[in-house]
């Protein structure tokens, strides 16, 4: 675990153990990479609809994989399959229109099947993310909230255009991450977009968390699945993930394992709260830093990174050898 530096994950190899586990051969991931660093491990996709075979001989696993053995057949063919209404492009108006009424009648059905349980959350969550004055009020307005929520989005968008003083920020479009956000470019569909990723986080954020507080608070501020959160729980799982070489406290530079001088990779530093790679940072090995001191002297200079807890990793790129 967090050594991909050393031997660059390979799709067939991932493929191989996912397919011998599931068929009940015996070549695990383990195996399978493990007989990869000896005498080559390699997996061939194909559409036939037998089940993949798995074998070991001598340390090495071939494996034909069947794509259905990778992934859930109907919820796959739904995506993969999946056409913009009527002919039109993806993210056209009535695209936009039939994502909003998808997400209305979500809305609606959780309202009249569970309504004591979607008020409960409503009243929490309203008061996280409105106010404990404001909040409790909307509440109220429970049964028209697709049409409050609407209004809501229209008057940011409406206040953001002729408003000079209104701030430009927003945490959608403030990282790499933004490409998930980034608004058709029709201005009705885009009016449209903006109406349905509010109601579509409400309602969604209704589907996970239910009543659960914490999980509610998390909707406005990562406490628990933090950073180090995660890459426990990779690590406890025996998950491959970049090489940590230190953390940051808030004040000081920690080294972790090889520490920060070690190998030849880049930098990647991301803050331990933030998401959508919002405030990270890459230093070039051998140009922004040589040493500790030097990457020490970065972030105490950072005013983002200013009593904040950091992780700092290999930056691991994609590489140009795997093929499917």
């Amino acid at each position: 675990p967090g050594r991909v530096r050393e031997e660059p994950f390979h799709l067939h190899r991932a493929m191989a153990g996912l397919n011998g586990a599931a068929n009940g051969s015996g070549v695990s991931y383990i195996n399978a990479k493990n007989g990869a660093r000896s005498n080559g491990c390699h997996v061939h996709l194909n559409g036939k609809s037998e089940k993949a075979a798995a074998s070991a001989q001598n340390g090495t696993c071939h494996a034909e994989v069947k794509l259905g053995d990778l992934v859930a057949d109907k919820l796959y063919s739904a995506q993969y399959a999946a056409a913009a209404p009527l002919g039109q492009p993806w993210f056209s108006t009535l695209d936009m229109l039939k994502r909003c009424s998808l997400v209305v009648l979500l809305f609606y059905r959780c309202l009249l099947t569970q309504p004591v349980s979607f008020a409960t959350f409503a009243w929490k969550y309203n008061k996280l993310w409105f106010g404990p004055v404001a909040g409790p009020l909307l509440v109220m307005l429970l049964p028209y909230w697709p049409l409050v929520s609407s209004a809501i989005e229209l008057g940011k968008r409406f206040n953001g255009a002729f408003n000079p003083f209104a701030k430009s920020d927003d945490w959608k479009l403030a990282g790499p991450g933004r490409i998930w956000f980034v608004p058709p470019p029709s201005l009705l569909a885009s009016l449209l977009w903006d109406c349905l990723l509010a109601l579509q986080n409400y309602t969604g954020h209704y589907v996970l968390c239910k009543t659960d507080d914490v999980a509610i608070m998390h909707t406005w501020y990562d406490s628990v699945c933090v950073k180090e959160y995660w890459n426990k729980m990779l690590d406890s799982g025996g998950a491959r993930r970049p090489l940590q070489l230190g953390h940051w406290d808030g004040k000081a530079l920690i080294e972790d394992g090889p520490g920060i001088g070690f190998g030849r990779s880049d930098l990647v530093c991301k803050l331990s709260d933030s998401y959508l790679g919002i405030g990270d940072r890459v230093y070039k090995r051998g140009g922004d830093f040589s040493t500790h001191a030097e990457v020490q002297t970065a972030l105490a200079a950072d005013a983002e990174y200013s009593g904040r807890a950091a992780v700092l990793a290999e930056l691991v790129k994609p590489s140009t050898t795997v093929t499917a």
